[in-house]
């Protein structure tokens, strides 16, 4: 190839690597610009949306700010009335603090007045009474027409006392108070079954009142007053008088002197000391069942088989003497309790006299009640002496309870002694909130209680529930009384028994403390 051949060969290609350097050129300045233009405009839109945030979080400063402002301006207003709040009350305590004084001061000067109005009173009725006795000296010239000069008045200060206030001693109390007690008694005889209404025969319906006062720390005198009040008692309520009326029985009529250092007085009607097999009982049956089994229906009559009609004897006459005595008129002797241990004794009307012996306390888990007794003259003119005694078992964690009473009567003109025994085991268990359930289970026996070879048998099933925010138990009982006599032939008598029982006690304490 020519020289010049080779020149136009280069230049060719010159011009070809020229040609195709400007159009790599023009292709990525044409891409750098597209890429540019979408990366500014990327930008802008975000600058745009930053600069829009930063316009909310600016409103939202503003906004807290406000209420910074207004919470400030809350604060400050209840700063003042704070301060307020403050002023008006140490302003009310000074009110109220004179106050105080002022009414101190106006109670000091009214019993001052009704001190002093009373003295006036009493000096006032003094002078009436001075000034009639010598008016009616002068009366007759007055009504005459004497007129002369006036009576003189009465020199007070000579004839006229000071007038003394009585008033109570300190720590005096008065107690009125009272149960009723009504039941129903279902009973079958053998012959006929009648539904009784009758008020209860074991703790009748009565009213009471006592009073007492101390003398001083170890001294209280004091008086009881108590009435049985029953309509139709069941003790009095049989087959042929269903209806035995109204009876009143005065109950207690004694004074008595407590000290804790020498024991009890009583004097007057009251219980014997040998009377305590209520106390004994642990099953708390009582009210509708006591120990003395035959009150549940003692009016009741035995029914003869042999000549088809009542024979007269009453449930009471064959079951009542396991209680023992009763009420009397009496002077009695508690000593105090030492380590559980007490004596007492009294004598009384128709020479009566007994003396016993009791002790209660703990055995562990056991409450245990014992008592005993020797009776002189215990009925008059029936029997010479008794003795009796009764022990009660409560198992605490339980309810569990045993309870076993006997007594023996030496009956004056009689060939046998009369004897009698009871046993009862109950439960006592909390089963509602509304007060304790109790229950017992019974068997007694009686031997030659009104006549020799007089033999009488009873069992018995009661439950007591207690309601103690209505100050009332209701119970509900079955009873079995069998009497066998050598010359006659007598029905057993069955007894349905369903009651209520309504306590109350109103205790005021007196003025003059």
């Amino acid at each position: 190839m020519t020289r010049a051949a080779r020149c136009e060969s280069a230049g060719r290609t010159a011009g070809s690597n020229g040609l195709l350097k400007i159009a790599i050129l023009m292709l990525i300045t044409a891409i750098s610009g597209l890429w540019f233009s979408d990366s500014h405009a990327q930008e802008s839109d975000e600058l745009e949306q930053f600069r829009e945030l930063i316009r909310q979080q600016q409103r939202i400063i503003e906004q807290q700010q406000k209420r910074d402002d207004q919470q400030q301006r809350e604060i400050e207003a209840l700063k003042q009335q704070v301060r307020a709040l403050q002023e008006a009350s140490d302003a009310t305590g000074r009110l109220a603090e004179d106050a105080r004084r002022e009414v101190d001061t106006v109670r000091k000067d009214v019993a001052q007045a009704q001190n002093e109005a009373g003295q006036a009173r009493e000096l006032a009725e003094q002078t009436r009474t001075i000034t009639i006795q010598r008016g009616e000296e002068n009366l007759g010239d007055w009504t005459r027409g004497t007129l002369g000069a006036r009576p003189a008045e009465p020199d007070l200060k000579e004839e006229v006392k000071t007038a003394e206030v009585v008033t109570a001693p300190e720590g005096f109390t008065v107690s009125v108070g009272g149960h009723i007690n009504r039941a129903v008694n279902v009973a079958d005889d053998g012959d006929k079954t009648k539904a009784y209404f009758v008020d209860n025969g074991n703790v009748p319906t009565l009213a009471y009142l006592k009073a007492s006062a101390p003398v001083n720390d170890d001294l209280t005198i004091g008086g009881h007053i108590e009435y049985a009040l029953q309509e139709n008692s069941a003790n009095a309520a049989s087959q042929d008088n269903e209806s035995a009326g109204f009876s009143t029985t005065g109950r207690f009529f004694e004074l008595t002197a407590d000290s804790n250092k020498y024991g009890k007085l009583w004097f007057g009607k009251g219980f014997a000391s040998a009377f305590f097999l209520a106390e004994v009982d642990k099953t708390g049956t009582y009210g509708p069942n006591l120990l003395s089994v035959g009150n549940t229906a003692g009016g009741l009559k035995f029914f003869n088989k042999d000549t088809d009609s009542l024979s007269g004897i009453q449930v009471a006459e064959v079951f009542l003497d396991v209680e023992g005595f009763n009420l009397l008129n009496r002077a009695r002797y508690d000593s105090p309790v030492w380590k559980g241990f007490q004596l007492s004794g009294d004598v009384g009307e128709d020479q009566f006299s007994d003396l016993s012996l009791r002790w209660n306390g703990d055995i562990g888990d056991f409450d245990v009640s014992f008592a005993s007794s020797g009776q002189n003259n215990p009925q008059g003119k029936r029997a010479d002496w008794r003795v009796d005694g009764a022990i009660g078992v409560l198992h605490k964690p339980t309810g569990l309870n045993l309870t076993a009473g006997a007594a023996r009567t030496d009956n004056r003109n009689r060939s046998k002694n009369s004897d009698g025994y009871i046993i009862r085991a109950g439960l006592r268990r909390n089963w509602f909130d509304f007060g304790e359930t109790k229950t017992s289970l019974d068997y007694a026996s009686v031997d030659d209680i009104t006549e020799d070879g007089d033999k009488g048998k009873s069992a018995g099933a009661f439950i007591v529930q207690e309601v103690r925010n209505w100050n009332m138990e209701f119970y509900t009982g079955y009873r079995w009384y069998d009497l066998d006599r050598d010359d006659e032939r007598l029905d057993d008598i069955y007894v349905w028994n369903f009651g209520a029982r309504y306590w109350f006690d109103l205790t005021a304490k007196m003025p003059g403390f």
